[in-house]
């Protein structure tokens, strides 16, 4: 990073990071450090080293392309201007072996984003094209190597691709080579490729957009829909040998009719290629469109989202709007609405804020379990097991309609400890109820009560009201 170094008369040095001091602004005013904004005394720092763009209103061979070969039967010109689109034409013909290469003069590095529109009148087999990057040598030719042969990528020694062949128009293959091993492909589902070209001015559009994105350690392939918010197909990435980084990389479109001669001519068009090459600080193209890629992770806009309003709390005394985070609880003069099983609830007062407490247990959670008639002295359940639960006594109502002064011992399991015993004399009753219930010792048990004698000219009824627990 430059630093400011002592200044001579006249004249502002830096030093840079090699030690050099270089005129910031010479004494005639000129700039003498490239890059240096004199109007706010600061370096510019750019996020993108080069960006190349075609839209084929021309098709420049002098400073942009360089045609490397016109396949034998076939042509390229620019069309489409007249419809208000425009678009580079390859009409195939159908001779076989028969090849147009088209190569940008422009080099990139990477990490580079690579987005471009195709289209073809028809999907037919013996024929293909593809839209590559591979890398070139400091004279800017294409480096080959055919140690391991690659005739996706004509032997280049490094390269990524889209190549569209077969007769799915809906299909394309995604390709990448490093260093010369054999390259690597996985097919893909795509925007449909094949729309009329040429025929008028509804036909000059693609379908669809096929992104690149190509860094250090992956290279990403994916199609998404033209002009549409809608989610892209689904992506490719790869990890394994990729292109080396630190070439220098060039465009270059090959449209090939294979060894067996394709049926008939396919018109190719090649609507538009837009590239763009990272600085040294490195920006991640890697936006939304990989929704299942959570190393890409970004915000994004939720399709059919609920907006979020941020509200303060209610004054006192006043009337609560919107979803607010209320002071205290809410005073209520009439039933709250019930909600479901694990839903939020807000807590409730009266209309001085004194909370609403309901004693005992959850209403839904309380069982008023059914009077059990004694006959005799045989152990018998009152409360029946409950899975997984503890039945603990709330209150119990005991009635003894016979002669006979009974003792009645009271259990929280079959044959278990006795947990309360009570005298219950001929003709009387009982009501206990204790405002913290008796607990149950063991979950899934049940509750019992047994006579001490056998009531003559009557029975004894018992009734119980327990609450769950866990």
């Amino acid at each position: 990073m430059p630093t400011e170094s002592n200044t001579v008369t006249g004249q502002r040095m830096v030093v840079l990071d090699d030690g050099r001091n270089v005129p910031v602004v010479a004494l005639d005013g000129t700039v003498g450090l490239p890059g240096y904004d004199a109007d706010f005394d600061k370096l510019v720092v750019g996020t993108t080293r080069d960006k190349f763009r075609d839209e084929f209103f021309s098709f420049d061979t002098v400073s942009v392309w360089e045609l490397v070969q016109t396949g034998s039967g076939m042509t390229i010109a620019p069309q489409g201007a007249s419809f208000g689109s425009r678009y580079l034409a390859v009409a195939t013909g159908t001779d076989a072996n028969s090849e147009t290469i088209i190569l940008s003069r422009r080099s990139f590095r990477m990490p580079f984003k690579l987005g471009f529109g195709l289209t073809m009148s028809q999907r037919i087999a013996n024929q293909e094209v593809v839209v590559e990057l591979v890398s070139v040598n400091a004279a800017g030719q294409v480096e080959t190597d055919a140690t391991f042969a690659s005739p996706a990528f004509a032997n280049a020694l490094n390269g990524m691709a889209f190549r569209f062949d077969g007769t799915t128009p809906t299909s394309v293959t995604a390709l990448h080579r490093g260093f010369g091993v054999t390259a690597g492909s996985v097919s893909m589902t795509s925007q449909a490729t094949t729309v009329g070209v040429g025929s008028g001015a509804a036909d000059l559009m693609p379908a669809g957009v096929y992104e690149i994105h190509a860094d250090m350690e992956s290279l990403y392939f994916q199609s998404m829909a033209m002009d549409a918010l809608t989610a892209p197909n689904t992506p490719a990435v790869r990890q394994n040998s990729l292109p080396d980084p630190a070439k220098l990389y060039k465009l270059r479109v090959r449209i090939r009719n294979l060894s067996t001669a394709p049926a008939s001519s396919t018109d190719v068009g090649l609507h538009f290629v837009r590239l763009l090459d990272t600085a040294r600080m490195t920006v991640d193209f890697r936006q939304a469109g990989r929704p299942t890629d959570i190393r890409s992770a970004v915000p994004v806009l939720v399709a059919g989202g609920q907006a979020v309003t941020v509200q303060g709390m209610t004054a006192s005394g006043s009337t609560q709007t919107g979803n607010v985070v209320p002071a205290g609880v809410l005073a209520k003069t009439t039933q709250p609405s019930t909600r479901n099983d694990n839903a939020a609830t807000g807590l409730v007062s009266d209309k001085l804020g004194r909370p609403v407490v309901v004693l005992g247990h959850i209403r839904e959670l309380v069982d008023t379990n059914a009077a059990v008639t004694l006959s005799g002295t045989t152990e018998t359940t009152i409360v029946s097991a409950a899975a997984s639960t503890f039945n603990d006594l709330h209150a119990l109502e005991a009635s003894n309609t016979s002669t006979t002064g009974v003792r009645v011992d009271v259990r929280d399991s079959v044959a278990g400890t006795v947990r309360l015993s009570f005298w219950l004399a001929g003709g009387s009753s009982a009501v206990f109820e204790w405002s913290v219930p008796k607990k149950q010792a063991s979950a899934n048990a049940a509750w019992t009560a047994q006579l001490s004698a056998v009531p003559t000219g009557g029975d004894v009824r018992i009734s119980s009201t327990t609450v769950r627990n866990i």
